[in-house]
């Protein structure tokens, strides 16, 4: 009797959370989804408000510019100069800005591209790396769910910058593999790595958090493979429900 009472409570206990995980993963999912809306609309007011105040400005201050040729004071000239180059400046990171948000070429060329280009971005000033895109013939032209491409992207865009920041790696490679119904990427790279003990104090953990949040969110297995002076691997599947 007493053992019979002891399956029934495991298996209540088992049900239970089996649906915390289930209710955790809708909730996950709805927050992923909340988020990609609120990006897009931070994206587009930045492009239709600030960027189009930012491309208003630039022949306004040029007509002063060419209207004070010669007759601006040597104080003046410079100021004027100045105020050329942090509207440069600004428009610049404007645009970079809504590349992060909102990375073109994934929305309509797919992970492949925009992975490639993310990789090209970050080369300078790490020209000591080795950034290296490695796509199965299979999956170059592929595409997948919209939710799927972002999220498998995300990751990967924070599993390169933790790298970047973090590992002292000399190579960071970019795997990706799958078919239709299935998607695997792969960060792997070859430095310090984190010992078991400490990889929850290793600075960007919360990004960590974060990519295994957007890993749930489109019921995909995330897992991070890595030891003390071993590299990293931050894994990512992804299979289609049957």
């Amino acid at each position: 009797m007493r053992q019979r009472e002891l399956q029934r409570a495991r298996w209540r206990a088992e049900q239970e959370l089996a649906q915390h995980r289930l209710d955790l993963s809708d909730l996950t999912q709805r927050l992923m989804v909340q988020e990609k809306s609120l990006v897009h609309r931070i994206a587009q007011a930045l492009h239709d408000q600030l960027g189009q105040t930012l491309t208003a400005i630039r022949p306004g201050f040029d007509a002063i510019v060419a209207a004070q040729s010669g007759r601006a004071s040597p104080a003046a000239a410079v100021q004027l100069r100045r105020v050329d180059a942090l509207i440069d400046q600004a428009v610049r990171e404007v645009r970079q800005v809504l590349v992060e948000l909102r990375p073109p070429l994934l929305e309509e060329h797919g992970p492949v591209a925009a992975l490639d280009n993310e990789l090209r971005s970050r080369t300078p000033g790490h020209d000591d790396i080795d950034l290296r895109l490695e796509p199965q013939a299979a999956v170059v032209d592929l595409r997948w769910p919209p939710d799927v491409e972002y999220a498998a992207f995300m990751i990967a865009r924070e599993a390169i910058a933790n790298a970047l920041r973090h590992a002292h790696a000399a190579s960071i490679r970019v795997v990706l593999d799958g078919g239709p119904g299935a998607l695997r990427v792969e960060i792997v790279d070859d430095g310090d790595g984190m010992a078991p003990s400490t990889a929850p104090a290793r600075p960007g953990h919360l990004g960590m958090v974060g990519m295994r949040e957007r890993a749930m969110a489109i019921d995909a297995q995330y897992a991070v493979h890595s030891r003390a002076g071993g590299g990293t691997r931050v894994c990512l599947q992804w299979e289609a429900r049957s």
